[in-house]
């Protein structure tokens, strides 16, 4: 055989061996799930971001036939859980559930150890959750007015509590700027922590998601009172509490939202079941009335649509964070 001849045979060998690789690749794509699923959740156990996947995964696990097991990797404003996920093997055994902090990330972060933009893999929206301002019942104050009159006399000002670079942390010192009050942020590892300096009176306030905030504020004899919700309207979870911008704070509308993602270069066709599969869970009536209870409101939306979405949050959370004064240095 001549050279040319081994040359053009060996070509056709490896051509041979790709796209060998390459069905087999797909067909263990169709097969997925064919052992557990590691969910990472970068925030504690009973925050809204924790306890969400929780509700759905169970569903989804039991549709598939195999344990979605959420593992919470707590630190670093969630760039520790989201790194482990970027850096993962792209085969869809683990996955990233994160709060729109995974997009304000880049704006408030100067040497992120990926890029959000390129490193993953965006699969779908879960559920929108809007905050309510919480404080503690013996501060006696009822209203947002009465909590800036009581700040403007502090000395030090607001003292409010933020998981670092998330959306509570945004709002917070949104809300700051726009009531013209002083004020410091002290940081939390998730929601149940900051709630529980709430009542202890070691901070003022906190801009909590619906979702863990719920049971400090149900019974006549609660020891937190919720000020406002930050939605464009009142929230069925709390239906008592007015707006914030009933109370005359209009640029208010702010909340927190939950994603799903993988690593990059995920197989087509485990990004489509997952999906597939969230969207069954999300569509059952017992799933629905559970998220309606916890104050959380169902956002599906399609891969290609949530990439569309998560690119343009990135934009907006970079200017926010500008008017926040967090915008990294």
């Amino acid at each position: 055989m001549t050279r040319s001849g081994s040359r053009g045979l060996f070509r056709a060998m490896l051509a041979t061996v790709a796209l060998g690789g390459a069905v087999a690749s797909e067909a263990n794509a169709q097969a997925y799930p064919t052992k557990s699923v590691r969910v990472i959740v970068p925030l504690s156990a009973g925050s809204a971001t924790d306890i969400i996947p929780r509700v759905v995964f169970e569903h989804v696990g039991q549709a598939l036939g195999q344990s979605f097991i959420i593992e919470n990797r707590v630190g670093a404003g969630g760039s520790i859980a989201a790194n482990a996920v970027a850096k993962s093997d792209p085969d869809g055994y683990t996955i990233l559930v994160h709060s729109n902090g995974h997009v304000i990330a880049p704006a408030v972060t100067a040497k992120l150890p990926y890029d959000v933009l390129t490193d993953f893999t965006n699969i779908t929206s879960l559920g929108i959750v809007p905050h309510v301002l919480v404080i503690a019942t013996e501060q006696k104050i009822n209203s947002i007015k009465g909590l800036v009159e009581m700040v403007k006399k502090k000395p030090g000002g607001l003292v409010y509590g933020a998981v670092v670079g998330t959306a509570p942390h945004l709002n917070a010192e949104h809300f700051r700027k726009a009531m013209q009050i002083e004020g410091r942020m002290v940081p939390y590892k998730g929601a149940p922590e900051a709630l529980t300096e709430v009542l202890a009176n070691r901070i003022d306030v906190y801009f909590s998601p619906i979702l863990p905030a719920l049971p400090f504020l149900e019974g006549k004899d609660s020891k937190m009172v919720a000020l406002a919700v930050t939605a464009a309207k009142r929230v069925s979870a709390l239906p008592d509490v007015p707006t914030a911008i009933e109370q005359g704070y209009g640029d208010s509308v702010f909340g927190l939202w939950i994603g799903l993602y993988g690593p990059a270069k995920m197989p087509a066709a485990v990004v489509e079941k997952l999906y597939a599969e969230t969207a069954k869970a999300l569509a059952k009536p017992d799933v629905q009335e559970k998220l309606k209870k916890m104050g959380v409101e169902p956002n599906l939306m399609p891969p290609a649509e949530f990439d569309t979405y998560v690119k343009k949050e990135v934009e907006v959370s970079a200017e926010l964070a500008k008017v926040a004064g967090l915008a990294k240095q």
